[in-house]
């Protein structure tokens, strides 16, 4: 195997692509990429460019090899991404233990909900989110973290799902709060719906959790 041969298996592997997804991005058979790869034929320098831009490299790196980036200017997104998820996570945990027994002695005072139910169907899940990306990202702290194009979609998919279905159950519930006083039994009842220890766990802490990390790999190519 000479080291195009070599190279472009490599730089493929690491890019999480199949020989089968590299042939559709260049518009060959994958007997071709398998034939480049074995070192029975070689690709011409037109074709090198167009594998190089599919694999998001350069050519030298499929003549002489990958080269590896400095570590800091290779995770320099990847640290800005852990120290901006660690800060809401932070943030997070603050606002559970002040804002929240706060907001919950205004609404014993008031009888005003409303911003407590405010709270509560958005600090927890953006803080659960952010933790979901958090530690998704850390393994790519230290090392190349990739996943095929199909794996990628379906990950997407997951965390726009995991996403979307407290975003909804938040935003029908303050809708329906605030839009008319003849429902006010309706909502006494959502309310100790909600404030269930299971509820909360699984709208406003798990599902973000996943919804982060599903979305984090995904969007991280």
């Amino acid at each position: 195997m000479n080291a195009v041969a070599e190279n472009l298996k490599t730089v493929r592997t690491a890019a999480g692509l199949t020989q089968e997804e590299l042939a559709e991005k260049l518009a060959v058979t994958r007997q071709a990429v398998s034939s480049w790869e074995t070192g029975r034929s070689e690709p011409d320098i037109d074709t090198l460019l167009a594998i190089a831009q599919a694999l998001d490299t350069d050519v030298s790196s499929l003549l002489y090899g990958p080269r590896e980036a400095p570590y800091r200017q290779m995770q320099r997104k990847y640290l800005a991404c852990f120290w901006i998820c660690l800060a809401v996570v932070v943030a997070g945990l603050v606002c559970r233990y002040t804002l929240g027994p706060a907001l919950i002695a205004y609404r014993a005072r008031t009888y005003d909900g409303l911003p407590y139910f405010l709270y509560l169907f958005s600090v927890p899940a953006l803080a659960s989110c952010a933790g979901g990306v958090l530690a998704a990202c850390i393994p790519s702290l230290f090392t190349r973290v990739r996943v095929s194009a199909r794996v990628r979609v379906i990950l997407l998919t997951a965390g726009v799902l995991f996403l979307a279905a407290p975003l909804l159950f938040s935003l029908q519930t303050i809708a329906l709060m605030i839009s008319s006083e003849a429902l006010q039994p309706v909502f006494t009842g959502l309310q100790f719906a909600v404030m269930s220890t299971s509820s909360i766990d699984l709208f406003f802490r798990i599902l973000p959790f996943f919804g982060g990390a599903f979305l984090f790999c995904g969007l991280n190519r």
